[in-house]
This record gives structure tokens, sequence and C-alpha cells, in this order.
């Protein structure tokens, strides 16, 4: 059996499998706490209190690879292994997710997708990172920079925890620096 599909049918095919992707996903782009399990630290990154970390990828994935890519780019940040994290994809929310290559406009393509995004996802990964280890220090009373993350555990001198340990009090001292801002 030979399908013949034209370019028209196959973006029909394709825009209706992404806004199938995009059900039941939060559009509001929310940057503080999503709930009691989960933080959302920024557009790009949310950590669960199981220490489930997930990047938000907000470039379509097109067999390319760069769910993996900008995946990859949080969890070096972070201090983690590639298979400690997942990704989902990014609601609709083109003030957020904007690719930087294409003005206002949520979109992929032209090989744009790492080389506007690479700033993005290391200073997102970094940003978790710092909340983490600022509450970490806050709990232990280490100075944050005797503090390290690797393969996602949170270690100072005497101590040692999962980051989501920490989720919680990262969320709460984040809610504390926007209100102060």
């Amino acid at each position: 059996m030979t399908a013949n599909t034209s370019r028209r049918n196959f973006l029909k095919g394709a825009a209706a499998s992404t806004a199938v992707l995009f059900v039941g996903v939060n559009p509001s782009g929310g940057l503080a706490a999503a709930g009691e399990s989960t933080a959302q630290f920024n557009p790009f990154v949310k950590v669960g209190s199981d220490g489930a970390v997930t990047a938000i990828v907000k470039h379509y994935e097109a067999g390319q690879g760069i769910s993996t890519g900008l995946s990859t780019l949080i969890a070096e940040e972070i201090g983690l292994r590639l298979d400690q994290i997942e990704f989902e994809f990014a609601p609709s929310n083109p003030e957020l997710y904007a690719n930087l290559r294409f003005g206002i406009f949520q979109g992929t393509g032209s090989s744009t997708s790492l080389v506007n995004s690479w700033d993005q996802y290391r200073q997102a990964g970094a940003a978790a990172r710092e909340m983490l280890i600022a509450a970490a220090a806050a709990a232990w009373g280490n100075d944050a920079s005797d503090i390290t993350i690797d393969e996602g555990i949170i270690s100072a001198a005497g101590h040692s925890a999962p980051i989501g340990d920490f989720v919680a009090a990262a969320a709460q001292l984040l809610e504390h620096l926007k209100t102060r801002a």
C-alpha cells in the first residue's frame, strides 16, 4: 500500500497532532509554585518534591533531537544525569516561549532551535540550581558556595539530600524574591 500525502495534508495533520499535545497543559505559563509537589522556577524548569525535573521544551520536535538537546542543557546546569530529566512541550504562549530569531512568534525552523535557546535554557537551569542551593544553605546553615549538586543530590560538609527535599523551600524563596521585586 502506498501513501500519497500532499504537503498541505501533512501540515494539517502535524497541526492537529500538535494541538493534541497541548490538551490538559496549563497555558498560563505561571512562574511560581505549580502545586504542593511541584514548583515551576521559570518558564523552562519544573522540579517535583520527588526530585523529578522537567524541561519545558518550547520548540517542535520532529526527530531532530531538540527535546534531548534542550533537556541536556538544563540537566548539566542543575547537576543531573540525562536519565534524571524529563521533558514536556510548552503551551502556546509566544510571550514566554518565542523563538528569539523570529521575534514574538513561537515557532521552530531554519535550524534555530538550539542557537536561539542555548542561553535561555542554560540560565533557566542555573537559576533553578541556585534556588535549590539557597534553600539547602538556609536549612543547613551552610554558605551557598560550599554546596554542590551532583546527580540530583545536594551536598555540603556533613549534609546530603536529594533535590526534591528542597523544592518547597526553594519555591517559597522564589515567592519571597518576587514579592520584594
